[in-house]
């Protein structure tokens, strides 16, 4: 799966990292992984970083299919806050057609450039920003 994901050990930031080649089949797999992971906390923060995806091969029906699972997942959270960090055209599209999509459901969902703009956003304390850099190899 292209998609890894982390929870940082004290706060509740997941980090998610896409990388290589990612299809409408992956954000599936991604959202059944999440949505069965017990560690996950239903109030959180997610940073998702899609700055590695060499080839965006989703289309507008996958993002369509993980909107209708996640409007229904995003219901049962207390707290949900989520920035998208994707710097390519194809990749921001697809992710600014989820954030519209999403809207109503979640609210506070905002797609960004860049790392710097994503992270004042969530409001990620130094820590969180070295253990964003670390998840992304930077």
């Amino acid at each position: 799966m292209p998609f890894t994901y982390t929870l940082h050990p004290t706060t509740r930031l997941v980090v998610t990292v896409a990388a290589g080649q990612v299809t409408d089949a992956d954000l599936l797999a991604l959202f059944h992984a999440q949505s069965s992971d017990t560690r996950i906390p239903t109030r959180r923060r997610e940073y998702v970083s899609l700055e590695k995806v060499t080839e965006p091969k989703v289309t507008s029906a996958g993002i369509g299919m993980l909107v209708d699972r996640d409007r229904e997942q995003v219901a049962r959270h207390e707290s949900y806050r989520l920035a998208v960090v994707a710097p390519s055209d194809v990749a921001y599209g697809f992710s600014r057609m989820y954030q519209m999509l999403m809207e109503e459901a979640l609210p506070e969902c905002a797609v960004f450039r860049n790392h710097a703009e994503a992270s004042e956003w969530l409001g990620l304390s130094a820590d969180e920003m070295d253990f964003v850099r670390e998840k992304l190899g930077a």
